[in-house]
């Protein structure tokens, strides 16, 4: 378990060996390490975590998996940490390559400052929109989420967008009244209200 260190001394490690383990319900998994050269939080650093363990993982997963005997392959945004594992899925004939999107690279990165504007941004774009195309499903966490991948992403003829909500139902909130609720809470009626999440960097 990678978050509390049980079962591997070198969890996460960049340059970290592979290891085969095994579930307990007995499904092989194969816990790869992440690669990347350079100083860490510098931007060669960034950009060569996501090509290098790409192809890492890529091959990685010719050496120890049977691709052939997949029924489907889930990768997760950025495309450009898992795009080599689709490449490879789809000549073993794995029909269903699902891209999870978890939020929008590079748009939401450059957003967040992890990657600057101008040509690094565009690079990164015109990349990650390339490999997309690998994908059979695309498979944002929100309803508005869909809309924002239609408008600032092209989407194939033959690929298809879902929706998967991880943290509640995306059924619109019923209107209430804010006196009564800040009432309830507690909450004086004439201030602003805060929220602190955590967030890369935070």
């Amino acid at each position: 378990d990678c978050r509390t260190g049980r079962g591997s001394r070198s969890c996460g490690a960049i340059g970290g060996a592979s290891e085969r383990l095994t579930s307990r319900r007995g499904v092989p998994v194969l816990r790869v390490s992440p690669q990347a050269v350079g100083r860490p939080g510098g931007l060669a650093y960034k950009a060569s975590k996501f090509a290098l363990s790409a192809r890492h993982d890529a091959r990685e997963a010719r050496r120890h998996l049977r691709l052939e005997r997949f029924d489907a392959v889930i990768g997760w945004m950025p495309a450009s940490a898992f795009a080599p594992v689709v490449r490879d899925a789809e000549r073993a004939g794995v029909a269903k390559r699902i891209l999870f999107i978890w939020d929008f690279f590079p748009d939401h990165y450059r957003e967040i400052g992890r990657i600057p504007a101008g040509p690094p941004y565009w690079l990164a774009r015109a990349w990650e929109q390339g490999l997309m195309d690998q994908f059979t499903v695309l498979l944002p966490t929100l309803p508005q989420n869909a809309d924002y991948l239609r408008r600032r992403f092209r989407v194939r003829p033959g690929q298809t967008v879902r929706v998967a909500p991880i943290w509640t139902d995306v059924a619109p909130v019923a209107q209430a009244d804010r006196s009564a609720v800040r009432r309830r809470h507690g909450l004086p009626e004439d201030r602003p209200g805060y929220g602190l999440t955590e967030a890369p960097g935070v």
